[in-house]
């Protein structure tokens, strides 16, 4: 794993790449995906898209405001419901939370962490954007030097691909993390045959 130092140090290091790959967890990640394809199946709810319509009757914060701005992008550009789904422990409250998180969550150095098993199937694509950190900049403040790890549950598969600032991303391994930049543009594309999953914890670095 990379050798932490200070968030002033880590930041520093990530303006000056497209992305780092920090290190490699090693856990049972075969099984953490056998129950993550469990919860999927029970918990339908959990099923989101990434070009929704805002209601228009509310007033929303400027961050989440920036998030809706960003689905009308989206939706203009040719995006659907169809090819912008995302199965995510996070996406309906109560949060979905499995014991082994912890053990995922200790290796990293950061404080306030939501761990987000996430399930890409084929044929879906996020598109490109900037994470907001929305939720964590309530709790957090933000000021707070908020990151987000992507840790890949699987090995590499045909057609699996990311883009981070103007880098390709592929060819990982289980169990791989990867870190960049809180400003970095990125796209995560399943244009293979099987279901991607990642785990992003995000958090504040200590």
């Amino acid at each position: 794993m990379y050798e932490y130092v200070s968030a002033t140090h880590l930041l520093d290091k990530l303006s000056t790449v497209d992305y780092m790959h920090y290190g490699n967890i090693e856990l049972p990640w075969e099984k953490y995906v056998t129950e993550c394809d469990i919860a999927v199946t029970e918990n339908p709810t959990h099923w989101d898209h990434n070009v929704q319509t805002a209601d228009k009757t509310k007033t929303w914060n400027k961050d989440y405001q920036l998030i809706l701005d960003q689905m009308d992008i989206y939706r203009q550009a040719g995006y659907v419901e169809t090819n912008t789904r995302a199965w995510k422990t996070t996406m309906t409250q109560p949060k979905i939370t499995f014991p082994w998180e912890t053990d995922i969550v200790s290796q990293l150095p950061i404080d306030h962490a939501v761990a987000t098993p996430t399930l890409q199937q084929p044929g879906n694509i996020m598109p490109m954007h900037v994470d907001n950190f929305v939720y964590l900049k309530q709790k957090a403040g933000s000021e707070a030097n908020i990151v987000r790890f992507l840790i890949f549950m699987k090995d590499w598969q045909d057609g699996h691909v990311l883009q981070v600032g103007e880098s390709w991303l592929s060819h990982w391994k289980q169990g791989d993390v990867y870190v960049w930049h809180p400003t970095v543009r990125h796209v995560a594309i399943n244009a293979g045959f099987t279901d991607k999953w990642t785990c992003n914890v995000t958090g504040v670095l200590h």
